[in-house]
């Protein structure tokens, strides 16, 4: 199955919203960081981990400050580095739709964050266009991530491992069991697909 991704980009610290989605989010303020892409998109916070491990630094939670414009801010759970010299950079390739040579990010200091799993922390919305597309999207993809959380709790009882670039594995048994799970998140692919389509075709409307 090809997965279909909305077309997300750093949301500038200019964009006349801005107070309203700091206001909204409650989770910051929100700062420049630089880019630089080391390592492989989606892996952010195991990217981080690899590269304080040879380099030194640290690894620092954070959200990432993204939007597809016009539509929605999302406040995207990550991790970036801070390198021994104390200067912040986001290692991780971003998305192809997202051609900003910087990241926005609000550091994240509430909790410490098991990644020897994914941790599967639900995005933040705030909505730039009041829409039953949009509205469809954010709650597809609340479900998404909820069912990914029970998936993992559901892998780690019958005993599977984790590995940032394999994914879970485990015995025979173990992937009958997650049969059901991995269907269900086959059928939330879709789901998540059709509205991102949906969310498109408003988008070209307003252009």
């Amino acid at each position: 199955m090809t997965s279909i991704y909305a077309p997300v980009s750093t949301f500038p610290l200019s964009h006349p919203a801005r107070g309203r989605v700091t206001r909204s989010f409650g989770l910051g303020k929100m700062v420049k960081v630089k880019y630089d892409p080391m390592l492989p998109n989606s892996m952010c916070y195991w990217n981080v981990n690899k590269l304080v491990k040879s380099e030194g630094g640290k690894l620092l939670f954070c959200w990432q400050i993204l939007q597809w414009p016009g539509l929605y801010v999302e406040a995207h759970h990550h991790a970036i580095w801070q390198s021994s010299q104390g200067k912040l950079i986001d290692i991780t390739t971003k998305d192809p739709s997202d051609h900003r040579l910087f990241s926005v990010v609000i550091l994240d200091t509430s909790n410490a964050i098991d990644i020897t799993w994914p941790p599967n922390i639900e995005n933040r919305y705030v909505k730039l266009k009041e829409c039953p597309e949009v509205d469809e999207y954010i709650a597809a993809n609340h479900e998404q991530i909820r069912h990914r959380q029970r998936m993992t709790e559901t892998a780690k009882r019958l005993g599977c491992q984790f590995d940032p670039e394999r994914g879970i594995s485990g015995k025979k048994s173990s992937e009958k069991a997650l049969k059901g799970e991995i269907e269900e998140e086959r059928r939330l692919q879709i789901r998540m697909g059709d509205a991102i389509k949906a969310c498109a075709a408003i988008d070209r409307k307003t252009v």
